[in-house]
Protein backbone atom coordinates (compact mmCIF):
# COMPACT_ATOMS: atom_id res chain seq x y z
CA UNK A 1 0.00 0.00 0.00
CA UNK A 2 2.78 2.66 0.92
CA UNK A 3 4.47 1.77 -3.10
CA UNK A 4 0.98 3.04 -4.16
CA UNK A 5 0.91 5.66 -1.35
CA UNK A 6 4.46 7.03 -2.54
CA UNK A 7 4.04 6.43 -6.18
CA UNK A 8 -0.06 6.72 -7.38
CA UNK A 9 -1.05 4.26 -10.18
CA UNK A 10 -3.15 4.97 -13.48
CA UNK A 11 -6.58 3.83 -13.94
CA UNK A 12 -8.03 3.58 -10.99
CA UNK A 13 -11.74 2.75 -10.44
CA UNK A 14 -13.93 5.58 -11.72
CA UNK A 15 -15.32 8.18 -8.88
CA UNK A 16 -19.14 7.81 -8.24
CA UNK A 17 -20.60 10.92 -9.42
CA UNK A 18 -24.63 9.56 -7.98
CA UNK A 19 -26.14 8.72 -4.67
CA UNK A 20 -23.66 5.72 -3.37
CA UNK A 21 -26.44 4.76 -1.49
CA UNK A 22 -26.47 3.45 2.44
CA UNK A 23 -23.42 1.76 3.45
CA UNK A 24 -21.35 1.85 0.61
CA UNK A 25 -17.85 -0.16 0.38
CA UNK A 26 -14.67 2.07 0.71
CA UNK A 27 -11.53 0.92 -1.53
CA UNK A 28 -7.90 1.73 -1.60
CA UNK A 29 -6.83 1.69 -5.52
CA UNK A 30 -3.66 2.19 -6.29
CA UNK A 31 -3.14 5.25 -4.08
CA UNK A 32 -6.90 6.83 -4.69
CA UNK A 33 -9.57 6.44 -2.22
CA UNK A 34 -12.95 4.99 -3.93
CA UNK A 35 -16.59 4.22 -2.71
CA UNK A 36 -18.91 1.22 -4.55
CA UNK A 37 -22.40 1.33 -4.35
CA UNK A 38 -23.51 -2.07 -2.69
CA UNK A 39 -26.82 -1.95 -5.45
CA UNK A 40 -24.33 -2.04 -8.04
CA UNK A 41 -22.35 -4.49 -6.93
CA UNK A 42 -24.79 -6.75 -5.75
CA UNK A 43 -26.73 -6.66 -9.84
CA UNK A 44 -24.08 -7.36 -12.20
CA UNK A 45 -25.02 -7.52 -15.99
CA UNK A 46 -27.02 -10.23 -17.17
CA UNK A 47 -24.48 -11.12 -20.45
CA UNK A 48 -21.13 -11.08 -18.43
CA UNK A 49 -19.90 -11.30 -14.76
CA UNK A 50 -19.01 -7.27 -14.67
CA UNK A 51 -20.87 -3.86 -13.54
CA UNK A 52 -20.76 -0.56 -15.29
CA UNK A 53 -19.76 2.32 -13.29
CA UNK A 54 -19.69 5.35 -14.64
CA UNK A 55 -19.42 4.09 -17.82
CA UNK A 56 -16.98 1.25 -17.39
CA UNK A 57 -17.25 -2.14 -17.06
CA UNK A 58 -15.61 -3.05 -13.80
CA UNK A 59 -15.50 -7.46 -14.32
CA UNK A 60 -16.02 -8.64 -9.98
CA UNK A 61 -15.23 -11.78 -8.81
CA UNK A 62 -17.67 -15.04 -8.85
CA UNK A 63 -18.06 -15.02 -5.35
CA UNK A 64 -19.31 -12.37 -2.60
CA UNK A 65 -16.65 -11.77 -0.12
CA UNK A 66 -17.46 -12.81 3.18
CA UNK A 67 -16.21 -9.63 5.28
CA UNK A 68 -17.85 -7.22 2.82
CA UNK A 69 -20.63 -9.22 1.77
CA UNK A 70 -20.44 -8.15 -1.55
CA UNK A 71 -18.92 -9.08 -4.51
CA UNK A 72 -15.61 -7.39 -5.50
CA UNK A 73 -13.70 -5.93 -8.61
CA UNK A 74 -11.49 -8.03 -9.88
CA UNK A 75 -7.84 -7.72 -7.76
CA UNK A 76 -9.35 -6.27 -4.56
CA UNK A 77 -9.73 -8.16 -1.23
CA UNK A 78 -10.82 -7.37 2.48
CA UNK A 79 -8.21 -6.30 4.89
CA UNK A 80 -9.10 -5.27 8.37
CA UNK A 81 -8.56 -1.60 8.98
CA UNK A 82 -7.23 -2.71 12.19
CA UNK A 83 -4.01 -4.31 10.16
CA UNK A 84 -4.00 -1.15 8.44
CA UNK A 85 -3.89 1.24 10.67
CA UNK A 86 -1.28 -0.92 12.43
CA UNK A 87 0.95 -0.79 9.35
CA UNK A 88 -0.02 1.24 6.92
CA UNK A 89 2.71 4.39 7.12
CA UNK A 90 1.39 7.95 7.05
CA UNK A 91 1.88 11.33 6.31
CA UNK A 92 1.32 12.20 10.15
CA UNK A 93 4.50 10.38 11.12
CA UNK A 94 6.70 12.76 8.52
CA UNK A 95 4.68 15.83 9.66
CA UNK A 96 5.08 14.66 13.48
CA UNK A 97 9.39 14.09 13.15
CA UNK A 98 9.64 17.63 10.80
CA UNK A 99 7.53 19.49 14.03
CA UNK A 100 10.04 17.74 16.55
CA UNK A 101 12.90 18.28 15.27
CA UNK A 102 11.91 21.58 15.06
CA UNK A 103 10.97 22.39 18.58
CA UNK A 104 14.56 20.66 19.44
CA UNK A 105 16.55 22.82 17.19
CA UNK A 106 15.04 25.83 18.24
CA UNK A 107 15.88 24.54 21.90
CA UNK A 108 19.57 23.95 21.01
CA UNK A 109 19.74 27.18 19.23
CA UNK A 110 18.44 28.91 22.39
CA UNK A 111 21.16 27.70 24.72
CA UNK A 112 24.04 28.81 22.22
CA UNK A 113 22.71 32.01 21.64
CA UNK A 114 22.35 32.53 25.68
CA UNK A 115 25.92 31.46 26.21
CA UNK A 116 26.98 34.14 23.67
CA UNK A 117 25.64 36.67 25.46
CA UNK A 118 26.96 35.97 28.60
CA UNK A 119 29.71 36.31 26.80
CA UNK A 120 28.47 39.86 25.60
CA UNK A 121 29.27 38.48 22.10
CA UNK A 122 27.00 40.14 19.56
CA UNK A 123 25.38 36.83 18.01
CA UNK A 124 22.15 37.52 16.29
CA UNK A 125 18.80 35.95 18.10
CA UNK A 126 17.83 32.35 16.36
CA UNK A 127 14.77 32.78 14.14
CA UNK A 128 11.53 31.26 15.76
CA UNK A 129 10.49 28.41 12.91
CA UNK A 130 6.87 28.25 11.98
CA UNK A 131 4.51 25.79 10.85
CA UNK A 132 4.62 27.68 7.40
CA UNK A 133 8.34 27.35 7.16
CA UNK A 134 8.03 23.27 7.68
CA UNK A 135 6.28 22.73 4.57
CA UNK A 136 4.37 20.00 6.96
CA UNK A 137 2.81 17.17 4.55
CA UNK A 138 -0.86 17.21 3.53
CA UNK A 139 -2.80 13.61 4.29
CA UNK A 140 -4.45 12.26 1.16
CA UNK A 141 -7.85 11.59 0.90
CA UNK A 142 -7.66 7.95 2.05
CA UNK A 143 -5.45 9.21 5.18
CA UNK A 144 -8.17 11.47 6.19
CA UNK A 145 -11.27 9.33 5.59
CA UNK A 146 -8.52 6.38 7.88
CA UNK A 147 -7.87 8.54 10.82
CA UNK A 148 -4.40 7.06 11.42
CA UNK A 149 -3.31 6.49 15.01
CA UNK A 150 -0.83 9.25 14.89
CA UNK A 151 -3.11 11.62 13.49
CA UNK A 152 -4.88 13.00 16.76
CA UNK A 153 -1.28 13.65 18.47
CA UNK A 154 -0.16 15.71 15.11
CA UNK A 155 -3.41 17.54 15.24
CA UNK A 156 -2.63 18.42 18.73
CA UNK A 157 0.96 19.20 18.31
CA UNK A 158 0.11 21.57 15.56
CA UNK A 159 -2.11 23.79 17.46
CA UNK A 160 0.53 23.64 20.26
CA UNK A 161 3.54 24.49 18.38
CA UNK A 162 4.33 28.28 18.88
CA UNK A 163 3.64 27.65 23.23
CA UNK A 164 6.20 24.98 23.16
CA UNK A 165 8.49 27.27 20.98
CA UNK A 166 8.05 29.66 24.05
CA UNK A 167 8.56 26.75 26.32
CA UNK A 168 11.55 26.08 24.21
CA UNK A 169 12.93 29.67 24.86
CA UNK A 170 13.08 29.60 28.45
CA UNK A 171 16.63 29.20 29.03
CA UNK A 172 16.11 28.47 32.88
CA UNK A 173 14.32 25.70 33.33
CA UNK A 174 13.18 23.08 30.38
CA UNK A 175 10.67 21.06 32.65
CA UNK A 176 7.76 22.87 31.26
CA UNK A 177 8.86 22.41 27.19
CA UNK A 178 9.11 18.12 27.95
CA UNK A 179 6.17 17.73 30.22
CA UNK A 180 4.16 19.47 27.77
CA UNK A 181 5.37 17.40 25.06
CA UNK A 182 4.48 14.07 27.11
CA UNK A 183 0.81 15.32 27.97
CA UNK A 184 0.80 16.14 24.21
CA UNK A 185 1.71 12.40 23.37
CA UNK A 186 -0.19 11.03 26.21
CA UNK A 187 -2.97 13.21 27.59
CA UNK A 188 -6.03 11.47 29.52
CA UNK A 189 -5.35 9.30 32.71
CA UNK A 190 -7.47 5.90 33.41
CA UNK A 191 -6.83 4.39 36.34
CA UNK A 192 -3.65 5.74 36.95
CA UNK A 193 -2.45 4.82 33.74
CA UNK A 194 -1.38 7.84 30.86
CA UNK A 195 -2.51 7.21 27.32
CA UNK A 196 -4.23 8.37 24.64
CA UNK A 197 -7.80 8.30 24.47
CA UNK A 198 -8.96 9.53 21.47
CA UNK A 199 -6.41 6.59 19.88
CA UNK A 200 -8.00 4.17 21.81
CA UNK A 201 -11.30 4.96 20.59
CA UNK A 202 -10.35 4.61 17.27
CA UNK A 203 -8.62 1.62 17.43
CA UNK A 204 -11.93 -0.01 19.14
CA UNK A 205 -14.12 1.57 16.76
CA UNK A 206 -11.86 0.29 13.63
CA UNK A 207 -12.67 -3.46 15.23
CA UNK A 208 -14.65 -5.66 12.69
CA UNK A 209 -14.18 -3.39 9.88
CA UNK A 210 -12.66 -3.86 6.53
CA UNK A 211 -11.77 -2.00 3.65
CA UNK A 212 -11.06 -2.91 -0.18
CA UNK A 213 -7.47 -2.97 -1.06
CA UNK A 214 -5.82 -3.69 -4.46
CA UNK A 215 -3.49 -6.04 -3.92
CA UNK A 216 -1.33 -7.21 -6.72
CA UNK A 217 -0.11 -11.08 -6.94
CA UNK A 218 -0.66 -11.79 -3.55
CA UNK A 219 -3.03 -13.62 -2.51
CA UNK A 220 -4.51 -12.56 0.76
CA UNK A 221 -6.91 -14.66 2.57
CA UNK A 222 -8.54 -13.52 6.08
CA UNK A 223 -9.43 -16.14 9.26
CA UNK A 224 -12.67 -15.41 10.50
CA UNK A 225 -11.53 -16.66 13.75
CA UNK A 226 -9.41 -14.28 16.16
CA UNK A 227 -6.11 -14.31 14.87
CA UNK A 228 -5.34 -12.12 12.00
CA UNK A 229 -4.59 -12.80 8.54
CA UNK A 230 -3.70 -15.81 6.92
CA UNK A 231 -1.25 -16.25 3.81
CA UNK A 232 -0.91 -19.17 1.59
CA UNK A 233 1.99 -20.66 1.26
CA UNK A 234 4.92 -20.03 0.63
CA UNK A 235 3.91 -16.40 1.89
CA UNK A 236 5.50 -14.73 5.14
CA UNK A 237 4.10 -14.91 8.15
CA UNK A 238 2.71 -11.16 9.11
CA UNK A 239 1.60 -9.99 12.53
CA UNK A 240 -2.42 -10.20 13.64
CA UNK A 241 -3.09 -7.01 14.77
CA UNK A 242 -2.85 -6.28 18.05
CA UNK A 243 -4.11 -3.43 20.37
CA UNK A 244 -2.06 -0.13 20.55
CA UNK A 245 0.36 -0.20 22.67
CA UNK A 246 0.16 3.11 25.54
CA UNK A 247 3.76 4.36 25.29
CA UNK A 248 4.15 4.66 22.14
CA UNK A 249 2.63 8.22 21.71
CA UNK A 250 -0.50 7.35 19.14
CA UNK A 251 1.48 4.67 16.98
CA UNK A 252 -0.22 1.49 17.64
CA UNK A 253 2.90 -1.01 18.11
CA UNK A 254 2.83 -3.24 20.62
CA UNK A 255 0.70 -5.49 21.99
CA UNK A 256 -0.63 -7.94 18.47
CA UNK A 257 1.01 -11.72 18.10
CA UNK A 258 4.94 -11.84 17.96
CA UNK A 259 5.63 -12.21 14.32
CA UNK A 260 8.54 -15.11 13.54
CA UNK A 261 12.02 -13.97 13.46
CA UNK A 262 13.16 -13.35 9.79
CA UNK A 263 15.43 -15.26 8.28
CA UNK A 264 18.78 -13.65 6.47
CA UNK A 265 17.38 -14.18 3.24
CA UNK A 266 14.08 -12.59 4.07
CA UNK A 267 15.76 -9.54 5.70
CA UNK A 268 17.82 -9.26 2.15
CA UNK A 269 14.55 -9.48 0.32
CA UNK A 270 12.53 -7.25 2.48
CA UNK A 271 14.93 -4.96 1.88
CA UNK A 272 15.12 -4.65 -1.64
CA UNK A 273 11.76 -4.53 -1.71
CA UNK A 274 12.04 -1.44 0.69
CA UNK A 275 14.50 0.07 -1.74
CA UNK A 276 12.47 -0.28 -4.72
CA UNK A 277 9.88 1.88 -3.07
CA UNK A 278 12.03 4.36 -2.16
CA UNK A 279 11.79 3.86 1.62
CA UNK A 280 15.13 2.57 1.75
CA UNK A 281 18.36 3.95 0.81
CA UNK A 282 20.75 0.99 2.00
CA UNK A 283 20.84 -0.30 -1.70
CA UNK A 284 21.04 2.60 -4.47
CA UNK A 285 21.92 0.42 -7.30
CA UNK A 286 25.71 1.21 -7.05
CA UNK A 287 28.25 -1.23 -6.88
CA UNK A 288 31.21 1.21 -7.31
CA UNK A 289 31.96 4.45 -7.69
CA UNK A 290 34.06 5.96 -10.99
CA UNK A 291 36.10 8.63 -11.70
CA UNK A 292 37.85 9.56 -14.71
CA UNK A 293 41.23 8.24 -14.83
CA UNK A 294 40.70 7.00 -11.51
CA UNK A 295 40.39 3.34 -10.15
CA UNK A 296 37.11 2.04 -9.21
CA UNK A 297 35.94 2.28 -5.55
CA UNK A 298 33.73 -0.84 -4.04
CA UNK A 299 30.78 -0.26 -2.64
CA UNK A 300 30.63 -2.03 0.25
CA UNK A 301 28.42 -4.86 0.54
CA UNK A 302 24.92 -4.46 1.57
CA UNK A 303 23.67 -7.52 2.42
CA UNK A 304 23.64 -9.99 5.35
CA UNK A 305 22.81 -13.69 3.91
CA UNK A 306 25.28 -15.47 2.06
CA UNK A 307 23.59 -16.18 -1.16
CA UNK A 308 22.78 -12.36 -1.55
CA UNK A 309 26.69 -11.50 -0.76
CA UNK A 310 27.77 -14.13 -3.25
CA UNK A 311 25.68 -12.29 -5.73
CA UNK A 312 26.57 -9.09 -4.71
CA UNK A 313 30.69 -9.74 -4.83
CA UNK A 314 30.20 -11.30 -8.23
CA UNK A 315 28.20 -8.73 -9.80
CA UNK A 316 30.56 -6.35 -8.20
CA UNK A 317 33.37 -8.06 -9.39
CA UNK A 318 32.30 -8.06 -13.31
CA UNK A 319 31.54 -4.41 -13.23
CA UNK A 320 35.27 -3.89 -11.62
CA UNK A 321 36.71 -5.99 -14.32
CA UNK A 322 35.10 -3.83 -17.03
CA UNK A 323 35.79 -0.87 -15.42
CA UNK A 324 39.86 -2.03 -15.15
CA UNK A 325 39.52 -2.85 -19.29
CA UNK A 326 38.43 0.17 -20.20
CA UNK A 327 40.90 2.25 -18.13
CA UNK A 328 43.50 0.16 -19.60
CA UNK A 329 42.44 0.92 -23.15
CA UNK A 330 42.05 4.33 -22.23
CA UNK A 331 45.34 4.71 -20.25
CA UNK A 332 47.09 3.41 -24.02
CA UNK A 333 45.22 5.49 -26.23
CA UNK A 334 45.91 8.81 -24.04
CA UNK A 335 49.73 7.61 -23.87
CA UNK A 336 49.61 6.92 -28.18
CA UNK A 337 48.25 10.44 -28.32
CA UNK A 338 50.40 11.66 -26.01
CA UNK A 339 53.82 10.43 -27.80
CA UNK A 340 52.25 11.25 -31.22
CA UNK A 341 52.11 15.09 -29.75
CA UNK A 342 55.58 14.80 -28.73
CA UNK A 343 56.83 13.42 -32.25
CA UNK A 344 54.85 16.26 -33.93
CA UNK A 345 55.92 19.27 -31.67
CA UNK A 346 59.51 17.72 -31.69
CA UNK A 347 59.74 18.66 -35.27
CA UNK A 348 57.93 21.52 -35.71
CA UNK A 349 59.64 23.61 -32.74
CA UNK A 350 63.12 22.85 -34.27
CA UNK A 351 62.61 24.39 -37.62
CA UNK A 352 60.73 27.36 -35.70
CA UNK A 353 64.09 27.35 -34.53
CA UNK A 354 66.60 30.14 -34.99
CA UNK A 355 69.22 28.21 -34.93
CA UNK A 356 68.11 26.62 -38.23
CA UNK A 357 68.14 30.10 -40.34
CA UNK A 358 70.84 30.01 -43.10
CA UNK A 359 72.78 27.22 -42.59
CA UNK A 360 72.58 23.22 -43.83
CA UNK A 361 72.17 21.94 -40.81
CA UNK A 362 70.25 18.91 -40.71
CA UNK A 363 67.39 18.41 -38.36
CA UNK A 364 68.04 16.47 -35.48
CA UNK A 365 64.51 15.43 -35.58
CA UNK A 366 64.40 14.91 -39.15
CA UNK A 367 62.58 11.21 -38.58
CA UNK A 368 59.70 13.42 -37.47
CA UNK A 369 59.17 15.12 -40.44
CA UNK A 370 56.05 13.55 -42.03
CA UNK A 371 54.44 12.90 -38.75
CA UNK A 372 51.15 15.17 -38.90
CA UNK A 373 49.38 16.91 -36.67
CA UNK A 374 47.64 14.56 -34.25
CA UNK A 375 43.97 14.54 -34.18
CA UNK A 376 42.23 16.42 -31.05
CA UNK A 377 40.79 13.94 -28.44
CA UNK A 378 38.13 14.37 -25.85
CA UNK A 379 38.89 11.50 -23.91
CA UNK A 380 37.25 12.37 -20.85
CA UNK A 381 34.64 13.23 -22.41
CA UNK A 382 34.83 9.29 -23.61
CA UNK A 383 35.20 8.41 -19.70
CA UNK A 384 31.96 10.10 -18.51
CA UNK A 385 30.12 8.48 -21.69
CA UNK A 386 31.24 5.04 -20.24
CA UNK A 387 30.74 5.78 -16.75
CA UNK A 388 26.71 6.76 -17.50
CA UNK A 389 26.05 3.80 -19.39
CA UNK A 390 27.92 1.55 -16.60
CA UNK A 391 25.83 3.73 -14.12
CA UNK A 392 22.71 2.83 -15.95
CA UNK A 393 22.94 -0.82 -15.76
CA UNK A 394 23.80 -0.88 -12.52
CA UNK A 395 20.85 0.99 -11.93
CA UNK A 396 18.67 -1.64 -13.63
CA UNK A 397 20.28 -4.27 -12.08
CA UNK A 398 17.80 -6.53 -10.24
CA UNK A 399 18.26 -9.65 -7.79
CA UNK A 400 16.02 -12.26 -8.37
CA UNK A 401 14.66 -13.90 -5.15
CA UNK A 402 16.14 -17.24 -3.34
CA UNK A 403 13.92 -20.05 -4.61
CA UNK A 404 14.44 -24.05 -2.63
CA UNK A 405 16.19 -24.55 -6.10
CA UNK A 406 18.45 -21.80 -4.92
CA UNK A 407 19.72 -23.02 -1.47
CA UNK A 408 19.27 -26.95 -2.57
CA UNK A 409 22.65 -29.22 -1.44
CA UNK A 410 25.82 -29.85 -3.33
CA UNK A 411 25.26 -31.34 -6.76
CA UNK A 412 25.53 -34.90 -7.43
CA UNK A 413 28.62 -36.52 -8.94
CA UNK A 414 28.40 -36.34 -12.66
CA UNK A 415 26.00 -33.26 -13.01
CA UNK A 416 27.54 -31.15 -15.13
CA UNK A 417 29.25 -27.94 -13.97
CA UNK A 418 26.99 -25.05 -12.87
CA UNK A 419 27.11 -22.26 -14.58
CA UNK A 420 25.20 -18.98 -15.01
CA UNK A 421 23.81 -21.21 -18.25
CA UNK A 422 22.63 -24.04 -17.15
CA UNK A 423 20.73 -25.31 -14.14
CA UNK A 424 19.92 -26.05 -11.51
CA UNK A 425 19.42 -21.97 -10.93
CA UNK A 426 21.95 -21.80 -7.44
CA UNK A 427 21.97 -17.70 -7.62
CA UNK A 428 19.60 -14.64 -7.09
CA UNK A 429 21.51 -12.28 -9.75
CA UNK A 430 20.75 -14.71 -12.75
CA UNK A 431 18.10 -12.03 -14.58
CA UNK A 432 20.42 -8.85 -14.96
CA UNK A 433 23.51 -10.55 -14.56
CA UNK A 434 22.99 -12.62 -17.94
CA UNK A 435 22.90 -9.06 -19.74
CA UNK A 436 26.52 -8.26 -17.43
CA UNK A 437 28.21 -11.29 -18.35
CA UNK A 438 27.11 -11.50 -22.24
CA UNK A 439 28.26 -8.12 -23.11
CA UNK A 440 31.72 -8.43 -20.76
CA UNK A 441 33.95 -8.21 -23.74
CA UNK A 442 32.37 -4.70 -25.62
CA UNK A 443 33.36 -1.58 -24.40
CA UNK A 444 31.16 1.57 -24.69
CA UNK A 445 34.14 3.82 -26.84
CA UNK A 446 31.74 6.75 -28.06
Amino acid sequence: MEHYDIRRGNNPLPRYRVPLGANPIYCFDKGHLRALSRADLAAPRAVGNYTVIEGRQIELLPNADPFLGARLPVGFAAVPVQFILQHFTSRYSRSINKMENAIHNHRRNMDVYGREIAKNSNFGRPRRPSLKSLNLDTPTEFEQFLQPLKSYYCLRLRMAFDQLLRDAEDGVNYNNLYNNLDVLRLPDINAGVSLDQALVNRWNASNGSFIAVRLDNVGFTFDPTPGGPVLPPPGRARPAPGPPGGGGGGGGGGGGVAAAPLSRIQIDENMLELCQMGRNTKWKGVFIYMEPWQDAIRVSNPFVSFEYKLAFATAQAEFVRRHREFKAVMDAKRARNAQQWKQYRAYRNEMRSSSMLDTNRQPVNQDYAAVERPQVEHFTQEWRHFAFMLKEEMKNFRFLPITAAATAGPVAPGAPAFSFTNGPIRQPYIDISQTVLRSTHRMFLI
